[in-house]
């Protein structure tokens, strides 16, 4: 691994064992180094280690392309009870993750900043409050 690659991975990992309750679902779009550097529980939203989320995305964006993108998150998160999400930045720039769940009525609240370079956190909570694992 290159060092500039370890040092993200390192502060992505220092950043949500920091920052996140390890027993609040965290909503994960690249999986590997969270789910071996932390406690996090997590969901993958894309499907490699969560594969009920491939399920969701075959009936969804496999049918309907990237438009679908949205709907699909908001069903994946529902599901798995997502507190929080996190995505690379760029991935969120051209996908739009935080910005369809926000069209679909969640707020969702960025958490990271520059302490986390290469990803972005957000808290999610969808249109009608907090999820059942997120409520204090």
């Amino acid at each position: 691994m290159a060092a500039d690659a370890r040092a993200v991975h390192q502060a992505q990992g220092a950043w949500v064992r920091g920052n996140l309750d390890p027993m609040r679902m965290l909503a994960v779009h690249d999986v590997g180094f969270v789910s071996w550097g932390t406690d996090q529980r997590l969901v993958d939203i894309v499907g490699l280690k969560t594969p009920g989320s491939i399920a969701v995305h075959a009936r969804l964006t496999g049918q309907q392309g990237l438009d679908a993108m949205p709907q699909a998150l908001d069903e994946i998160l529902r599901g798995a009870e997502a507190c929080a999400m996190l995505v690379l930045d760029d991935w969120n720039d051209k996908v739009h993750f935080a910005s369809g769940l926000e069209a679909r009525g969640w707020t969702v609240q960025r958490l990271s900043g520059t302490d986390m370079p290469v990803y972005v956190a957000f808290r999610v909570t969808p249109p009608e409050g907090p999820l059942p694992g997120c409520i204090d």
